[in-house]
This record gives C-alpha cells, sequence and structure tokens, in this order.
C-alpha cells in the first residue's frame, strides 16, 4: 500500500506542477502580465472561476495524498520496529532458563489482553495462506463460543522441533506421521511459514506473538494433558515450514539484516535467529535428490498455478540449461554463497539454487551442535519407513510405540505426492539427468563431507 501512495502522490505532484503556469495565466493573469503568453487570449470570467476551484481541488487533492502517504508509512515503521522489539524482547527473556521446568516444550505463562486476542492477528486478516488461515479461522470461531475463565493467563509455547526439509523432498508426509504419535499435540496446518517468509515481509512482517496464536490450541492440550497427570508432561508439536532450511527470499528485508542493503548476502540468517529463541530446539531436514527434486517442484508448480503443460520435459530442459548457465556466471563474479541466496537465480518453477543442501546447513551447523541436527535421506525414508520413522522419534525423545501402531502409522497413504495427471508425463529427459546430474554431483560431495556421513549421497548418471 505505501509503494502505491508513493507512486499516486508523485503523480499527482507532477500533474500539478505541470498545471501550475497554465492555471496561474488564464485563472489569475495578473501575474502573466508581459509574459509571451499575455497576447493570447482571455477566457471568460466564468471560465476563470471554474479554472480556480479547479487548481485549488488540484492542490487539496495532492495534499491530502500525501498526508496519508506520511500517515501509512509511519504505521508500517511503527509496527516493523513493534515486531523487533517483540522479537528481540522474548529472545532475550525467555531463553532456556525460563521457560517451566514441568513442561517438555518450551512453554511460559503470560497474561492474555482482555477481549479478543487473536481479532488483529495478521494471519487472519492479511495473509491467503490458505492451509494455515482456514483452520485458524475455524479455531478461532470455536474459541469465541466457549465460555472464557476468569483465569487470563494462558499458556504460550514454541515448537519443540522444527521440520525444515526443502519443498518436494516429503516433509508433508513425514510431518503428518510425526503427528500420529500419541505424545504429540495436533497443530493449526503443517506451516505457518513464519520464519522464512511472512517475518521478512516488506509491506506487513507478521510479529512472533501473532506467530505463537497458531499453536494456543496445541498448548491448551499440552495443558489439559499437564493438568491430568500433574506431573512433567512430555508432549510436543513443531513447526513443519518448507522454505526454512534455505531461508527468506527477502532476507534484506528481515530485521536483523535491515540497513544492510548493500551487501550481497545474509549476515544472519533463519539458523541465528531461532537459536537465539532456542539454542535447544531438534532440527529435522529431510533431503532428496536434488535432480528428482526440481522436477518434482517443475511439475508441481505448474500444475498448482494451472499453467498449460505443453511438451513438459523439454521446457524443462530448455529451463534447466538457462537457470544453469546464469548461475556459472553468478559464480564468476560472486561467491558461491552469495549466488546460492541469490533470489533472482530462481525462475518461477525452476527454483535450482534449492539443490545446493551444503551451503544451507553449513549456516545451521555454525550455531547448532550437530546431535540436535538429524538429516534423514528420503529415498531411504520411503525404502524403510518404520526404522526412520522409530529413528526420528528416537530424536525427539517421544516414546516408544507397540507393533499396532507403528503399523497404523506407516500403512497410511503417502501425503502430497505427484498429482495423477503429471504422471502421464513419465521421468525427465535422459539428456536432462545427465546435465542436472554433472551440475549437482561436487555439491553432493561436499553434502556428504559436511555431515561426514557417507549414506548421504545420490547415484549419479553423469560418470
Amino acid at each position: 500500500m505505501v509503494p502505491e501512495m508513493e507512486r499516486l502522490a508523485r503523480q499527482s505532484w507532477t500533474c500539478v506542477k505541470s498545471l501550475a503556469f497554465k492555471c496561474k495565466f488564464y485563472a489569475y493573469p495578473k501575474f502573466c502580465q508581459g509574459c509571451f503568453m499575455d497576447r493570447v487570449r482571455r477566457p471568460s470570467r466564468r471560465v476563470r472561476k471554474g479554472l480556480k476551484r479547479l487548481c485549488i481541488g488540484i492542490f487539496l487533492s495532492t495534499l491530502l495524498m500525501c498526508c496519508v502517504y506520511i500517515m501509512n508509512k509511519r504505521f508500517y515503521e511503527n509496527m516493523r520496529a513493534e515486531f523487533v522489539y517483540n522479537s528481540k524482547g522474548l529472545a532475550q527473556h525467555y531463553q532456556g532458563a525460563h521457560f517451566l521446568p514441568n513442561f517438555k516444550s518450551p512453554c511460559w505463562y503470560e497474561e492474555a489482553p482482555s477481549g479478543d486476542p487473536y481479532k488483529n492477528n495478521l494471519y487472519l486478516n492479511v495473509t491467503d495462506w490458505h492451509y494455515i488461515v482456514d483452520p485458524f479461522k475455524k479455531w478461532h470461531d470455536d474459541w469465541l463460543r466457549r465460555p472464557q475463565p476468569r483465569n487470563r493467563w494462558r499458556l504460550r509455547c514454541l515448537p519443540y522441533f522444527y521440520l525444515i526439509g526443502q519443498s518436494k523432498c516429503g516433509t508433508s508426509d513425514l510431518f503428518k506421521r510425526i503427528q500420529n504419535h500419541p505424545d504429540v499435540a495436533q497443530t493449526l496446518g503443517k506451516a505457518p511459514r513464519y520464519w522464512a517468509r511472512y517475518r521478512c515481509d516488506k509491506r506487513r512482517p507478521i510479529s512472533l506473538n501473532d506467530y505463537l496464536d497458531l499453536f494456543d490450541g496445541a498448548a491448551e492440550t499440552i495443558e489439559s494433558a499437564q493438568l491430568a497427570s500433574g506431573a512433567t508432561n512430555y508432549m510436543i508439536f513443531g513447526d513443519g515450514s518448507t522454505g526454512t532450511l534455505s531461508g527468506s527470499t527477502n532476507w534484506e528485508h528481515c530485521p536483523e539484516n535491515r540497513g544492510r542493503d548493500t551487501q550481497d548476502e545474509p549476515r544472519t540468517t533463519v539458523s541465528e535467529v531461532i537459536y537465539k529463541l532456542q539454542p535447544f530446539a531438534k532440527i529435522i531436514v529431510i533431503l532428496r535428490n536434488p535432480t528428482d527434486r526440481l522436477y518434482s517442484g517443475y511439475l508441481f508448480y505448474r500444475s498448482l498455478y494451472r499453467i498449460p503443460q505443453q511438451n513438459p520435459k523439454d521446457q524443462f530442459h530448455n529451463k534447466v540449461v538457462t537457470s544453469i548457465e546464469s548461475f556459472r556466471k553468478c559464480i564468476k563474479l560472486h561467491t558461491l554463497r552469495t549466488c546460492v541466496y541469490d533470489k533472482h537465480q530462481d525462475m518461477f518453477d525452476v527454483r535450482i539454487r534449492h539443490g545446493f543442501y551444503h551451503v544451507f546447513l553449513a549456516d545451521w551447523l555454525k550455531v547448532f551442535p550437530r546431535d540436535q541436527i538429524l538429516v534423514v535421506k528420503m529415498e531411504d525414508y520411503h525404502d524403510r519407513m518404520k526404522e526412520n520413522l522409530r529413528r526420528v522419534f528416537r530424536f525427539l525423545g517421544l516414546g516408544n510405540l507397540n507393533a499396532t501402531a507403528e503399523d497404523t502409522i506407516v500403512s497410511q497413504g503417502i501425503s502430497n505426492k505427484r498429482y495423477k495427471k503429471d504422471r502421464t508425463f513419465g521421468e525427465m529427459l535422459n539428456e536432462t539427468r545427465w546435465v542436472l546430474d554433472e551440475f549437482y554431483h561436487s555439491h553432493n560431495v561436499a553434502l556428504s563431507k559436511l555431515l561426514k556421513d557417507s549414506t548421504i549421497s545420490w547415484k549419479s548418471t553423469w560418470h
């Protein structure tokens, strides 16, 4: 809204300047005595009177538009300043020692505001992310119908774990099966997309408090279980937003990077922000062969936005070649990290930079200890699902399940798999696979060395 106001104000001011001399001459002839237009025939008194009113109207309209622009700009600056204050304040106050000791999840009590605390939540009023907004609206309507307790203190919790794998790597399926564990509280959707997107929105950044509102339902579940047991509560919940691994594409608008627009890459990443807030958070990363991930994402985005699919294999190949050429030109001028964090290297449906897993994971490993990060290979996850789910549950400290419960979770259908109409296209061209395998090979090797795990690798057709 602010850029629109600024554009309209500038156009109006340009219009006023262009009409100023004409209005000055026709409406007020005495100001132009002796000028070259003095010999032009004057309009009648009635016309001059109308022109005077027109000049006054243009001036007042421009003045009003400028005032509205300034007020909106100050409003958004105050909103951003409040967001930065809230984020820094919570980060400084709620360190590990300040979380409640009788909850496994990072929880605390705070006084709820009077009235409806969710009325001005920007997730409800601004975002169009219906995967979160729709269940949040439903939960909010149910909350309004419930009798509110006199005690205005409410339990607030941060996610115990973050599932940060890239898109089209099986994050939806893994998150769904984790939530089926009895010690995991249900959340309003999988991906709030807070850390990598809405927190750094240029126009309306969402505050940390609005993000926490999404988990109040899970916090109520945890609180009820704790009151029923009377002992330490071991229930947890998580955030499964894809894109958290690679961080925000608008990192220059994030509060921690503001005022550093001249730099080519982020000095502070999402991993550092989460670590300052939750130094003991559990991080789960699920990765897929970057070649297959890119093709799957290409088909997904084109189907999601209903783009006509004509010769998709050939189109994909051409876009891959163009993207690789652009990225290699960037590497000649900048560092690898700069190019990987450059959003201009992405096409709408071919996001080649998201396959540089080792660059993103290196930033996470700079702040989080290795034992707090679990890396899962998607291909192994699907081949040995029961074994990998046990590994994930152990990592999160969840209780063991009996054979029946395990079989129930494993037997569920795969979530967010390729659309049925996209399966008719088959696999990518062999030539395209060869080009991508050659492009990603050295970076896959770098990932294996970074994690010191030879199993994190993929077969290549390049050799």
